[in-house]
């Protein structure tokens, strides 16, 4: 008969060692999740980020296609701060119907106003239609206040406006040109052609989770109707929208 002897020599882990793979697994654990935690960190930083770069981005568009469209003579800058900006473009077509000749040039009903200033943290754009509102006051619309505000919308810190003329002798081609930062005067001679550059600096941020993203941007705005001229009258057609 055989006989089944029971072994007594059986090894297991200590309670020692237990305790350290537990250390070892808990430090494992902690670490993947301070990388999961830190990736998730980094990706919401770069989503800000981008967030900032649009928004400054297209707020500059829109900024520099109206300034393009600025007419001879119409443009006003505020002093200081130099934070607004007014001109006038050429109204739509329906508008416009009965300025097609020079002697309706200077005639207020054949251009509408545009104007950029910073109130606070925001932009007010000012849209020169009875669509809008019939008071002047109320024609000032803000670009970000009326956004939702909860996933953090961009903060304006600083809007600003340079221009600068540069008058070009078309009898000495070669020449250099006279360039004066300010556009409130023209070129001196009517022999003179002159081109007007407006300088636009924007700064914002955005802010969620307590973090701050920030940045800024730049741009030289080229206008294209750049000829100044005045009107018979010596009057410029202003706008008053920034003080001027």
């Amino acid at each position: 008969m055989t006989s089944f002897r029971r072994s007594t020599n059986l090894e297991g882990f200590t309670l020692i060692e237990l305790l350290v793979g537990l250390a070892l697994g808990a430090i494992v654990i902690t670490a993947a999740v301070l990388a999961w935690g830190i990736s998730v960190q980094s990706s919401a930083y770069t989503m800000e980020g981008a967030r900032v770069n649009h928004d400054l981005r297209a707020t500059m568009e829109l900024v520099a296609r109206d300034l393009r469209r600025a007419q001879r003579g119409t443009m006003e800058f505020a002093d200081d701060p130099t934070d607004c900006v007014a001109f006038r473009v050429l109204a739509d077509p329906d508008r416009r119907r009965a300025c097609d000749n020079d002697t309706t040039l200077y005639d207020p009903e054949c251009w509408e106003r545009r104007a950029f200033r910073q109130v606070d943290d925001d932009i007010d754009v000012f849209l020169d239609s009875p669509l809008v509102a019939s008071d002047d006051n109320a024609r000032w619309v803000s670009l970000f206040s009326g956004l939702d505000d909860e996933n953090g919308r961009l903060r304006i810190e600083n809007l600003g406006f340079e221009c600068r003329r540069c008058c070009y002798d078309i009898d000495d081609v070669d020449g250099p040109p006279t360039c004066i930062d300010g556009c409130n005067e023209g070129c001196a001679d009517s022999n003179w052609v002159e081109t007007l550059e407006v300088a636009v600096t924007l700064e914002g941020f955005i802010s969620t989770g307590g973090r701050e993203r920030r940045q800024s941007m730049a741009d030289r705005v080229m206008v294209r109707s750049n000829d100044f001229e005045l009107p018979t009258s010596g009057a410029r057609l202003t706008t008053g929208l920034c003080g001027g």
